[in-house]
């Protein structure tokens, strides 16, 4: 995998960061009576420490949520 996302970085970067948010907004439909849009930083690494090529995504998450409007 690391060969594939290495050649199509472009492509490999945006479907990590988009599968990240789709589970961050997944959270948010779990509980139907909260009524709320959970949020998160999310920072693309593509290096471990030893600087090895490996790409994943962090994400901080607050314990709050903005309400949702109508």
């Amino acid at each position: 995998m690391r060969a594939l996302a290495h050649a199509h970085q472009n492509i490999v970067y945006d479907l990590l960061m988009r599968a990240s948010w789709e589970t961050v907004g997944t959270f948010g439909e779990i509980d139907k009576k909260q009524e709320t849009t959970p949020g998160a930083i999310a920072v693309l690494h593509t290096k471990t420490r030893r600087l090895d090529y490996h790409p994943h995504v962090h994400l901080i998450m607050p314990a709050g949520a903005i309400e949702r409007r109508a």
